[in-house]
């Protein structure tokens, strides 16, 4: 019931679903993803990572990689970024193909200046959108040409500037790119 109270935008009648449930069983995990997914949604991080991370010690639990996906996230969203390392790493050694986690890692890496993890990450999100399993944004492709111009990879670096262009050229990542180089 909490998630049909959450969807009619009943926040109070929703969180006394969600804790009622976890009350009669406080072993049910993906209730406890619920749960945390609301509190995200209400902008309680601190709860939310907290009732992830309770869930993410359910080693049976089928949905583990995403619940550690939503960890590095909000970690992330709450300014520890090694923490939100550690956990999109987890995530990624419980289920390779996220094509999102690698790029949010992809990106953590070159934020942290770390340009070899960063650019094997990208290609591995690059290769995902290759055979489909993904498809580029601006941030995506953004990144990309971060990634290049660090190599001083100028034909990467031009490839990646035109599929900006072309893709997404009102978006803020191509003016920002295009002013940039």
């Amino acid at each position: 019931m909490g998630l049909v109270y959450q969807r009619q935008k009943e926040p109070f009648l929703a969180e006394k679903q969600f804790k009622s449930a976890l009350r009669s069983d406080a072993s049910f995990t993906r209730g406890r993803t619920y749960y945390a997914a609301y509190l995200y949604e209400q902008g309680r991080f601190k709860e939310a990572v907290e009732q992830f991370e309770k869930a993410s010690g359910d080693v049976s639990y089928e949905g583990r990689a995403q619940v550690f996906s939503n960890i590095g996230l909000i970690r992330l969203r709450l300014g520890d970024i090694d923490q939100s390392i550690k956990a999109y790493e987890k995530s990624l050694t419980l289920r390779h193909e996220q094509p999102n986690a690698v790029l949010a890692l992809s990106s953590l890496y070159f934020e942290k200046r770390e340009l070899v993890k960063a650019d094997k990450l990208y290609g591995a999100f690059w290769e995902a959108v290759r055979r489909g399993g993904a498809s580029h944004s601006p941030a995506s492709l953004a990144l990309g040409i971060k990634i290049a111009r660090e190599k001083k990879d100028l034909n990467e670096e031009a490839s990646l500037m035109l599929l900006l262009k072309n893709m997404f050229p009102n978006s803020a990542e191509y003016k920002t790119m295009k002013g940039s180089s």
